[in-house]
């Protein structure tokens, strides 16, 4: 989805931004990186798993053989449903959270521990409402060179949403890849902006 410019940025920024009057209505979610096992992970995980078992044995009791087979299917389909639906609504109320937050509250909860997925939907609502999101960029590169994956993987995922065009020059990068191949490419990153005029 190609959305607005923010305004605030230099010649890079023109078209790499994304921004959007309600971080809800786009579906960031998709194409993120999975970072670490959740109790929503595990509620998903049991809703499909018991579906199939509870699908394949009522299709089995009553509709022998054949039964089976559609049952399970059906019943992992339901649960797959059923487990979801709490990461469904935990989302929405965190996109919702967001989006009702001053930005001032948005600002500050930028500023507090490690970074997080709370923390890019916080910096994708901050550009939504063309508030000036280029002071994070030096934080952003900084993660994409940590040692730590789970924060590679935080720091791409901010630099992709919130600074699309950026991240397109480095698309080959790899969060899970060895820190010293991230390191190298966050260094082509440095070297383009450091030679943007100031």
């Amino acid at each position: 989805m190609r959305l607005l410019p923010h305004l605030a940025f230099d010649e890079w920024a023109n078209s790499g931004v994304t921004t959007e009057r309600n971080v809800c209505e786009i579906s960031p979610v998709n194409g993120l990186q999975p970072t670490r096992l959740t109790l929503f992970v595990v509620v998903h995980l049991f809703g499909r798993v018991a579906g199939l078992i509870i699908g394949a044995c009522v299709g089995l009791k009553y509709f022998q053989i054949a039964g089976l087979a559609i049952g399970a299917v059906v019943g992992f389909l339901l649960g797959h449903i059923v487990g979801y639906l709490p990461t469904w609504l935990g989302t929405r109320w965190m996109f919702r959270s967001i989006e009702k937050s001053a930005t001032a509250e948005l600002k500050d909860s930028l500023d507090q521990g490690e970074w997080n997925f709370w923390q890019t939907m916080t910096l994708l609502q901050l550009a939504a409402r063309k508030e000036n999101v280029q002071p994070y960029l030096p934080r952003i590169l900084a993660m994409l060179e940590s040692d730590e994956t789970l924060t590679r993987v935080y720091g791409w995922d901010a630099l992709r949403l919130v600074f699309t065009e950026l991240s397109q020059r480095i698309d080959d990068y790899e969060p899970r890849a060895r820190v010293e191949e991230c390191r190298r490419k966050a260094a082509l990153l440095h070297e383009y902006l450091a030679g943007l005029p100031s």
